[in-house]
């Protein structure tokens, strides 16, 4: 582990208001940790005492029952916090796992607390990012309780497609990998997603989805 530097912190946008003197100041309190892809970052149930801000790479937030099944919740991307259970001082609900090589910037709870008391436009900015965040939840929340599999995997393809060349196209994704998020087995994803394209919904290459029109929720 090495020392953050006011360049790491540049980068995090809900530093972004400290100016140079303040992140200067603010840097030290900043430990540099790596993680190798597939990396367990914290389990489920332990008591962290620092909040994590994810500079490069990204963190898979998933849940696991007494079987060994494993659910995926989340992801953490760039520049975004994580471990902020920290703050609450209570055991962490899911665990973290890095799913590509991950660096992050990590600082002592009560550093970070104290940091926020002493800038407060970056107590209001972690603010509205944590609340933006359970928005997020409670809106994945209603689609996985309320759809059936073919809806959940219909929506889960639409949230992740981006644009590319004019066209919406999802990242590289394995059915178990669709199969995690949308808590169903490969083998349900496998013919949701054999309907989507026999019905021209959908054209798959490489492991990736291109939308070709609007995708139904249901069948």
């Amino acid at each position: 582990m090495t020392t953050a530097t006011a360049a790491d912190l540049a980068r995090l946008p809900l530093l972004a208001s400290l100016n140079a003197d303040e992140s200067d100041a603010a840097a030290p309190l900043f430990m540099v940790r790596a993680y190798p892809q597939g990396a367990i970052v914290a389990n489920e149930g332990d008591l962290v005492a620092h909040v994590a801000f994810v500079l490069s790479g990204r963190i898979r937030l998933f849940a696991r029952d007494a079987d060994g099944h494993q659910v995926d919740v989340s992801y953490v991307v760039p520049g975004d916090p994580t471990l902020m259970s920290a703050l609450a001082e209570k055991p962490l609900p899911i665990s973290l796992m890095a799913a590509e090589p991950l660096v992050v910037l990590a600082i002592a709870k009560n550093d970070f607390e104290a940091l926020m008391r002493r800038h407060p436009e970056v107590g209001v900015r972690f603010a509205r990012h944590v609340a933006g965040i359970v928005r997020e939840l409670v809106g994945n929340t209603k689609v996985l309780i309320m759809e059936d599999v073919y809806g959940r995997v219909a929506w889960w393809l639409s949230k992740r497609a981006q644009p590319v060349d004019g066209k919406l196209v999802t990242d590289r994704l394995t059915h178990d990998d669709i199969g995690r998020r949308v808590g169903a087995t490969r083998e349900m994803v496998g013919r949701v997603l054999r309907e989507l394209a026999a019905g021209g919904y959908i054209a798959a290459s490489g492991g990736r989805y291109t939308l070709l029109r609007k995708l139904p929720r249901h069948r």
